[in-house]
């Protein structure tokens, strides 16, 4: 047996769909956060970035594109316009409340289009729909492939102008002399009913991903991806009381969530959440489901049974560490932290037998360097600017220890260009990431105490306590 012929994945649920689809059948650990959205009772998944959100997205399509009565369809915001978004309803409506409406036309028509190949449909009961639909083709409003190009096109002032017309779609009449804003609004209803009418057999459901693909500091965003939230309880409860077998489910970053605008945020999270966590409660790191998922996915590969960990590697670590303890201690607690890990080991490891300290110290430089520094560069995009974040980590190059004061960070990139300002939103939002963490000296215990976000999630940055980086940034600062 040999550690090198392990798959244990790739860091994007999309690309290990794509490319190891046996993986995301088979090697799926979560199984049990399926059937409340399966099921249409919850329907928004909160988790950090990289706990798998996109991976059990792209399980429910596996799931139901492999029976022959319901369908899934991923849907990406990547690269979303929200400038045209805003755009979208005629300027008389005022502000964000036109949101919701310029959602349910997006989510409506995506619906529309995947019931219009639905492998159940009932096709001999669907002649009337299949015109409507065969119409607004025509028009130009589907597919729905392209979202980015279906906003740009329904924000300009020519859609606006063929609103009366494409009422007519739906046995409307004339609209001309209708107010835009309720044409539309009009538009929408009729969009809904058609789904109403749908007939076919099973469930339909619609996943949106990638929320957080582009994220900024404009507050336009934030209103948007709120209308969505919004807009999504609306037409989900719309589709539960009138029977429709429709189900969208919004894939969302917990820490997004939390700073979107809206008085009933907790409401929703309460009622209709799904929330990814793959820190073990008792914080014992034996606990820790990603060892399970390592093994589970060790078993795919070799055919066997076995713990990985005890096979191919040595029990401790330098200083009598746990080698469990060390690897999971270089990661913030999610698969793809563990598998970036595990697969940068893998290219250090010999063709057989086991591994070596060495040859793990090698694999854990490489994935801090390699991995966990442009990971966290890559969370921190449209909190600070690339330059900011270059001036923090020279600071910390300067300091070079690994747990530091506030204000002795401050007085070092202050020299290095950094007001103390931009410091304090940048070490927020690194906390945030958990990036880094504090600690102090309790009195009472007489121990050193470590809060890092992953950890606790309602834990919150306070500059007066001592800074922490996280393990997976030493060897990339070149810390020891």
């Amino acid at each position: 047996m040999s550690f090198k012929k392990i798959e244990f994945g790739r860091t994007s649920g999309e690309t290990e769909a794509a490319e190891l689809p046996h993986l995301v059948a088979d090697g799926y650990f979560d199984a049990e956060l399926l059937d409340p959205l399966l099921s249409r009772d919850q329907w928004l998944v909160l988790a950090r970035k990289g706990a798998g959100k996109s991976l059990l997205g792209e399980k429910i399509k596996q799931l139901c594109n492999a029976q022959s009565s319901s369908s899934a369809t991923v849907t990406h915001l990547a690269d979303f316009p929200y400038k045209s978004f805003a755009q979208l309803m005629p300027p008389t409506v005022e502000g964000a409340s036109r949101y919701p409406a310029s959602w349910a036309w997006l989510l409506c028509l995506q619906i529309i289009e995947a019931l219009s190949v639905h492998p159940a449909a009932n096709r001999s009961l669907n002649i009337d729909e299949n015109g409507s639909i065969n119409q607004l083709k025509e028009i130009g409003l589907l597919p729905t492939n392209d979202l980015r190009r279906l906003v740009v096109r329904s924000s300009k002032s020519g859609f606006k102008a063929q609103i009366p017309q494409i009422l007519e779609v739906f046995n409307e009449g004339s609209s001309g002399n209708a107010p835009l804003d309720l044409a539309f609004l009009n538009l929408v209803d009729n969009l809904k009913r058609l789904i109403g009418r749908y007939s076919f057999h099973g469930s339909q459901y619609l996943i949106v991903d990638g929320l957080d693909d582009v994220l900024t500091d404009e507050l336009i965003q934030y209103e948007t991806l709120s209308a969505l939230i919004f807009e999504t309880a609306r037409l989900n409860s719309f589709f539960k009381q009138n029977k429709i077998n429709v189900w969208i489910i919004i894939l969302c970053r917990t820490d997004i969530y939390e700073v979107l605008p809206g008085a009933n945020k907790n409401k929703i999270r309460q009622d209709y959440c799904v929330e990814l966590d793959w820190y073990p409660p008792s914080g014992e790191v034996t606990e820790s489901r990603l060892l399970e998922l390592a093994n589970l996915r060790t078993r795919l590969s070799l055919g066997v049974d076995i713990d990985v960990f005890s096979e191919f590697f040595p029990a401790h670590m330098d200083h009598g560490v746990s080698t469990r303890k060390f690897l999971t201690d270089l990661t913030r607690h999610t698969p793809r932290d563990f598998i970036a890990l595990l697969n940068h080991i893998q290219k250090k490891s010999p063709d057989n037998g086991v591994l070596t300290k060495a040859q793990i110290l090698n694999g854990a430089r490489a994935y801090s360097e390699k991995y966990f520094l442009p990971e966290i560069k890559d969370e921190l995009v449209g909190y600070v600017t690339p330059a900011e974040l270059e001036i923090f980590l020279n600071s910390v190059g300067e300091l070079h220890e690994r747990a530091f004061t506030t204000s002795k960070l401050e007085s070092v990139a202050e020299k290095l260009g950094l007001p103390k300002a931009k410091l304090s939103v940048l070490l927020h939002a690194l906390f945030a990431a958990s990036a880094i963490g504090l600690t102090w000296r309790d009195k009472r215990t007489r121990t050193n105490k470590f809060e890092f976000k992953f950890r606790n999630p309602n834990a919150t940055f306070n500059p007066a306590r001592t800074v922490v980086l996280h393990k997976g940034l030493w060897k990339a600062l070149n810390i020891n």
